[in-house]
């Protein structure tokens, strides 16, 4: 699934929905050193600080380096950034990940997206694994503070 080409400026090399890749560089992205990301509608920016429900579109996954730059050009259109905000962010969208999941499993042959349902349950579970360890991550940082 590719994005539209007015979004592009985000995304210079990326732009696909695939597992393991960076959805902005295209790079390959370790679990350990990738972030859940949201798409803003309202604005045309993904970002993890806080998305009005109504203006999510879709949830991708990002390597640390483009996260900083997205978090950077969501902060500079004026959306506060602090970790915990980040962590309430993200776990609000693995409910919402885990929601689309389960919208595209109920898909029956002949619906408009079932074609590419197994491709969007892959995605939805590599979302959800990279939230996971996000939040163990956390978990271990403030366990040592």
């Amino acid at each position: 699934m590719s994005i539209p080409v007015a979004n592009r400026w985000i995304t210079p090399k990326g732009g696909d929905l695939k597992v393991g890749i960076c959805y902005r560089c295209g790079k390959p992205v370790k679990l350990e050193k990738a972030t859940v990301m949201e798409e803003d509608l309202s604005v045309a920016q993904f970002h993890d600080l806080g998305v009005p429900e109504e203006n999510i579109n879709a949830l991708v996954v990002v390597g640390l380096d483009c996260a900083r730059t997205l978090r950077r050009l969501a902060v500079e259109e004026g959306t506060p950034n602090t970790p915990e905000r980040r962590l309430e962010v993200l776990e609000r969208a693995l409910v919402f990940n885990e929601k689309q999941r389960q919208e595209m499993l109920s898909l029956q042959p002949g619906d408009g997206f079932y074609t590419v349902r197994d491709g969007v349950v892959a995605y939805c579970d590599f979302i959800e694994q990279v939230g996971k360890e996000q939040l163990r991550q956390a978990a271990v940082k403030r366990s040592k503070s």
